[in-house]
């Protein structure tokens, strides 16, 4: 078998193996996961839905958040909500490692087994937030770098055109995604002027302008027609060296510090033992492109138009280049099959202890969302927690597993309820909520409000209490409200409350809330008094 026909059977080994967690569970534990998928399937049931359109607008999609939602969108048409969700994780997974193989190969001129060391990483500390399309974008930009490298030598404007396409899909993905792949092209850009600076700076200057009108056609949509242009940029910046240093150190953040760890210190110390056995050499422009990567961790905002995590979403993105930059010397089958049992075993481990994980917190999801069959369809479900987000350390995101923050969305999904943490806001998704009764607005508070002790259940109730008295007026009217609470079991309510149990677990409770006309008025002055 020769070194090509090798490469590319690792490379499906590598994919059937990255994709095993996947299969562990059909609620996979991804921070907002849920929330994406609740707003898919409620734009894909929103023609034929009076509740939805009573509560929700559909808006533009020409805006740089919304691929996921336009594949998932798509694959609804066949299959259900879930399975749609999980066919575009495992695509999501299919492309970005299958771009960073294809990308070295377009450096190199060869394929090789060392850009496969990337399975180890694709499911990464973005991955597990649930930014699906962040991630979806950040898939595409090693296609689009490959296939910039590929028709270098065809004329100029095919190159250029087919390259304006590829940035108008990763803009519909998101915006850093986007940032990322224009970063890159400067970079191999850059480095092909400087290989050849003798030619002098005006051909140089000429190539740089004339490849950037790629990114032309992306722009004019965005500042033209796309309704996310009127977002106020308001950025806020984080020096603190915790928060700008820690997005390394968690790359593989999963909840198990432990294997993450490991798995990340023998990468790279492959990485290192490659290059300074001269196995591997580093290709010159996309070591550039993940310099620049990593400089942009350092330098950009923690947010910005309303979107958070800008700085840390980078740090994958640059393990992800310096991977794609590894270029193999020269063919060496020895050194291959190390490097291939290497890559095979450190995957397929990751893979398996993810899998368990998934597998056990699917279950612990699953407990809590069986708890919405009990609530009729059309009702309006308040999700809660006790505790804030985890702002981890420097080995994980979080420990608390599986996270509260988004697991109402089933209800969404499961029992058409309307929920007022669903991601659905004016110029940054194609769903936008607009509720029927100002009192369902109070709830929007992102993502979901905090009940941190006992004397804060008796405004939750009473802001409750407040949409309840009036669930009969919207068309058609709601079929009751609920609180879903996390972290406080049925036990711990006060007495006295107008509630009554639904469900109940050992850190959950599920709550109809029962309207009065007495209630009512005890409601409004409680929000009054707050």
């Amino acid at each position: 078998m020769d070194g090509a026909a090798w490469a590319h059977l690792l490379l499906a080994l590598s994919l059937v193996m990255a994709l095993l967690p996947l299969l562990a569970t059909s609620m996979p534990p991804l921070f907002d996961y849920p929330n994406h998928l609740a707003r898919v399937d409620a734009m894909n049931r929103w023609p034929e839905s009076a509740s939805l359109q009573a509560n929700y607008r559909l808006a533009s999609v020409l805006i740089p958040n919304v691929l996921s939602d336009l594949v998932m969108l798509a694959l609804m048409q066949f299959v259900g909500a879930r399975a749609a969700g999980l066919l575009l994780l495992g695509l999501t997974v299919v492309l970005t490692l299958g771009g960073i193989y294809l990308l070295n190969r377009a450096a190199s001129g060869r394929y090789s087994v060392w850009p496969l060391l990337a399975g180890v990483f694709l499911m990464n500390e973005m991955v597990f937030w649930g930014f699906l399309n962040y991630n979806l974008g950040l898939a595409l930009v090693p296609w689009g770098l490959a296939l910039w490298l590929l028709m270098e030598g065809r004329p100029r404007w095919q190159q250029v055109a087919v390259s304006a396409l590829f940035a108008i899909l990763i803009f519909l993905a998101h915006l850093v995604a986007f940032g990322l792949y224009a970063v890159a092209i400067a970079a191999l850009e850059l480095r092909h002027a400087w290989s050849r600076r003798k030619a002098g700076l005006g051909p140089a200057l000429l190539r740089l302008v004339v490849s950037a009108t790629q990114f032309v056609p992306a722009l004019v949509l965005y500042w033209a027609i796309s309704p996310s242009q009127g977002l106020p940029l308001s950025p806020r910046f984080d020096f603190n060296p915790f928060v700008k240093l820690s997005p390394f150190t968690r790359l593989l953040s999963s909840g198990n510090p432990g294997a993450d760890l490991a798995a990340l210190l023998v990468s790279l110390a492959a990485v290192a033992l490659a290059l300074a056995t001269r196995q591997v050499r580093l290709h010159p422009g996309l070591l550039l492109a993940a310099i620049l990567f990593a400089v942009l961790v350092l330098v950009l905002p923690y947010s910005a138009m309303e979107s958070f995590f800008l700085d840390s979403r980078v740090a994958i993105a640059a393990a992800f280049m310096l991977l794609a930059a590894m270029v193999p010397r020269r063919p060496r089958p020895v050194a291959t099959a190390i490097a291939s049992a290497m890559i095979l075993l450190l995957l397929g481990s990751r893979s398996y202890v993810l899998a368990q994980d998934w597998r056990a917190q699917g279950r612990a999801i699953g407990e809590r969302v069986a708890a919405f069959e009990h609530i009729p369809a059309g009702s309006f479900v308040i999700p809660a927690a006790r505790y804030p987000i985890e702002l981890g350390d420097w080995t994980q995101t979080r420990r608390m597993r599986p996270a509260p923050e988004h697991i109402v969305a089933y209800a969404m999904i499961d029992r058409q309820a309307i929920i007022p943490s669903l991601f659905a806001k004016a110029g940054q998704n194609p769903l936008v909520y607009e509720p029927a009764l100002p009192e369902m607005k109070a709830f929007d508070r992102g993502p979901i409000t905090r009940v941190p002790d006992l004397a804060s259940f008796s405004w939750l109730v009473g802001d409750a209490l407040a949409v309840a008295a009036r669930a009969d007026e919207p068309r058609p009217p709601l079929a009751g409200v609920y609180i879903a609470l996390f972290q406080w079991g049925c036990e711990d309510w006060p007495s006295g409350l107008a509630v009554e149990p639904v469900a109940c677990g050992q850190d959950f409770s599920l709550m109809h809330v029962i309207p009065s006309r007495g209630a009512a008025a005890g409601a409004a002055a409680t929000s009054e008094d707050r």
